[in-house]
C-alpha cells in the first residue's frame, strides 16, 4: 500500500495515544506510591518508583520488536507498525517519568543539580 500525504498525518497516532496511555498509567500509579510514603513516615526510596518503569521497559521494547517486524514490507498493512507505537509511546514515557521522579527523590535537596547533569547527557551535547 502507497502511502499518500493525507494517510502520513496518521502514522503518529499510535505513538501519541501510547503516552497518554502512559501519562494515565504513571497518574493511577501514584496513589499506591503515596501509600508506600506514608507508611515510611514520608521519606521517599528512589526504588519505588523503578516498578512502572520495568513495566514501561518491557512494553517499549515490545513495541520496538512489533514495528521492526512488521515495519519493512510494503504488503503489510500501515496501521500494523502504526499500532505499535502504543507500546512503544506508551513505554517511552512510563520509563521517562519514573526515572525523573526517581532523580528527584534519590537527590532530594540537590535534584535541581542533578537535572543540570541529566539534561545535557540525554540531549547528546
Amino acid at each position: 500500500m502507497v502511502l499518500t500525504k493525507a494517510l502520513v498525518v496518521f502514522l503518529m497516532f499510535g505513538m501519541i495515544v501510547g503516552e497518554l496511555l502512559g501519562g494515565l498509567f504513571i497518574v493511577l500509579t501514584q496513589p499506591w506510591y503515596n501509600r508506600k510514603l506514608e507508611a515510611n513516615n514520608g521519606i521517599p526510596i528512589p526504588e519505588w518508583r523503578l516498578p512502572p518503569a520495568i513495566i514501561g521497559g518491557v512494553s517499549f521494547s515490545a513495541g520496538l520488536f512489533w514495528f521492526g517486524w512488521s515495519g519493512y514490507k510494503a504488503d503489510i498493512h500501515w496501521i500494523v507498525p502504526t499500532l505499535s507505537g502504543l507500546l512503544s509511546g506508551f513505554g517511552l514515557l512510563t520509563i521517562f517519568l519514573q526515572s525523573l521522579n526517581y532523580i528527584v527523590d534519590a537527590y532530594l535537596l540537590l535534584y535541581v543539580a542533578a537535572f543540570l547533569i541529566l539534561f545535557p547527557a540525554r540531549m547528546g551535547c
